[in-house]
């Protein structure tokens, strides 16, 4: 005994989702050229007028100068889901390791 009703109601919805997921696609593709469009066209008309003398205090003291660990150290840190229900226990050990090798740079 099958229960037609069901398996058509099932088959239906699984349809749907079929056209609602082939229209998103199509949707997310048609977005991302656009996207694309606009940084491209964008960096092709800023590369003409741009002007070097507004790069030259870009890096002072070169590499060495930076340190990202104040990007990235406390986001990582404050953002873990342990961090939060245990303030007190040390952070995850990848985290701290690339937060060494951003000091190390």
């Amino acid at each position: 005994m099958v229960n037609l009703p069901a398996m058509f109601i099932a088959l239906l919805i699984t349809w749907l989702l079929m056209i609602g997921t082939t229209e998103s696609a199509r949707v997310n593709a048609i977005l991302v050229v656009i996207k694309v469009t606009a940084l491209s066209l964008f960096i092709a008309l800023a590369i003409p007028v741009m002007q070097e003398e507004n790069f030259i205090p870009f890096l002072p003291n070169g590499w060495y100068g930076t340190n990202g660990i104040g990007v990235l150290g406390p986001p990582l840190r404050s953002s873990s889901p342990m961090s939060v229900s245990m303030p007190s226990r040390p952070p995850p050990r990848k985290p701290r390791i690339r937060s060494a090798m951003c000091r190390s740079a």
